[in-house]
C-alpha cells in the first residue's frame, strides 16, 4: 500500500510539472481541470456500478477502486504528454515552413530568423531567440538549428539556406518549394497516424464494453443455477477480469504518448 501511495504521488508530481508550463496554463486551465474532475467521478461511478453488477465483495471493490485511481492518474499524464508532443510538433513544423517563406522573401538567414519567431508562445520564442543570439555570435547556422530540432527536414533546410547565402540563390527557390512540400506531407502523415491511433483506441474500448456486457449476461444465466458470488474463485476471477480491462484501457492510452517525431526521421 505504501508503494502504491508513493507511486500515486510521483504521478501527481509529474502532472503538476507538466501543468505548470506556459502552454498548459494558457490552453488547459480551468476547463482541463473540470474535465478531468468529471473523468475521475465518472470512473469511480462506473467501477462502483460494475462491482455491484458482478457482486464483488467490498475488499475487492476497494482494490479495484485503487487500481482505477492510479490508472486514471496515468491516463491523465499520458494525455498531457500527448498534448505536449502535439505542441512541440506543431511549433517545429510551422517554424520550418516560416523559415522557408521568409528566406524566399529576404534571401538572408538573419532577417528570416527574426521574422520566423513571431507568433509563437513565449517558451518556444525564447528557444528561437537563443538561436538568433548564437547566430549573431558567429556560430554556424547548421549547428544552432540542432538546438531546436535534429529532424532531417530541419537539417535539409539549414543546408539549403547556408548554400543559398554563400553560393547564390539560383536553385534555392525550387529547393525551398520542394522542402515546403515535404514538410506539409510530413505534417499530414503524422496527424493522420495520430487520428488512426485514436480511432483504434476508441474501437478497442468499445470491444471492452461489449465484453463486459456479454460477461454480465453470462454471469446472470449461471447465477440462476449456481450461487457463485460467495465463492473465492469467482471473486478472484471477476476482480482479475475487471482489472485487466482497466489495464487494457491504460495501455491504449499509453500508445498515444509515443513521440510524434520518429527515430527514423532523426539523422
Amino acid at each position: 500500500m505504501i508503494i502504491l501511495v508513493v507511486f500515486c504521488l510521483i504521478v501527481m508530481s509529474e502532472i503538476i510539472e507538466l501543468y505548470k508550463t506556459r502552454y498548459f496554463k494558457d490552453k488547459l486551465s480551468r476547463e482541463f481541470l473540470i474535465h478531468n474532475t468529471l473523468v475521475f467521478i465518472g470512473v469511480f461511478f462506473v467501477i462502483v456500478v460494475l462491482s455491484d453488477l458482478f457482486h464483488l465483495q467490498f475488499k475487492y471493490q476497494l482494490y479495484l477502486l485503487v487500481i482505477a485511481f492510479v490508472s486514471t492518474l496515468l491516463i491523465i499524464t499520458y494525455n498531457l504528454k500527448n498534448i505536449q508532443e502535439h505542441y512541440e510538433f506543431e511549433n517545429v513544423s510551422q517554424y520550418i515552413l516560416r523559415l522557408c517563406v521568409y528566406f524566399r522573401a529576404h534571401q538572408k538567414i538573419y532577417p528570416s530568423l527574426i521574422d520566423a519567431m513571431d507568433g509563437f508562445d513565449d517558451k518556444f520564442k525564447s528557444k528561437c531567440q537563443k538561436m538568433l543570439d548564437a547566430y549573431e555570435a558567429g556560430e554556424p547556422f547548421s549547428d544552432i538549428v540542432l538546438t531546436l530540432s535534429n529532424h532531417y527536414l530541419m537539417k535539409s533546410l539549414a543546408k539549403i539556406l547556408e548554400s543559398s547565402e554563400n553560393v547564390g540563390h539560383i536553385h534555392s527557390e525550387a529547393q525551398l518549394v520542394r522542402l515546403e512540400y515535404d514538410v506539409e506531407n510530413w505534417i499530414y502523415q503524422t496527424k493522420t497516424y495520430q487520428k488512426e491511433e485514436i480511432k483504434l483506441r476508441n474501437k478497442m474500448l468499445l470491444l471492452f464494453g461489449v465484453g463486459l456486457l456479454i460477461s454480465y449476461f453470462a454471469q446472470n444465466m449461471l447465477m440462476q443455477s449456481v450461487d457463485m458470488q460467495g465463492l473465492y474463485t469467482y471473486q478472484i476471477l471477476i476482480f482479475s477480469f475487471l482489472a485487466l480491462n482497466i489495464c487494457g484501457a491504460l495501455y491504449l492510452s499509453k500508445r498515444l504518448t509515443y513521440p510524434w517525431v520518429l527515430r527514423q526521421e532523426i539523422l
